[in-house]
């Protein structure tokens, strides 16, 4: 279900680089592409939620979930604040959501190989 979820953020941000340099910048060649994104994001994180949980004891389940979400949506709220800085255009945020992507699919991918 990961990789799957990973592949569609993957095919989100290629697909909004590419469409940005193809055609002008609008409305569609931002949400079509970030719609794919999303959903991908929507299906890794309740996974990734059950599996912070699971490595907890059953008695600090809900304060491993807390930890999780405090982690992932401080560590989104650094990121969002320098990449502001560093896109000038869709299509360079389009390739920052593939290459995040892509690294995280690797990471999950040599993390955890008996899956």
């Amino acid at each position: 279900t990961i990789y799957m979820a990973l592949l569609l953020v993957i095919f989100g941000g290629c697909l909004m680089f590419i469409i940005n340099i193809v055609y002008s910048e609008n409305i569609y060649t931002f949400m079509i592409p970030m719609f794919f994104a999303t959903i991908g994001t929507g299906i890794i994180r309740p996974s990734a939620n059950a599996g912070a949980m699971e490595l907890s004891p059953k008695s600090s389940a809900g304060s491993a979930s807390a930890v999780f979400n405090f982690i992932s949506f401080t560590c989104g709220a650094i990121v969002s604040t320098y990449s502001i800085r560093i896109i000038q255009n869709i299509s360079q945020f389009g390739l920052l959501i593939a290459l995040f992507g892509l690294s995280s699919f690797l990471l999950f991918k040599f993390t955890f190989k008996k899956i």
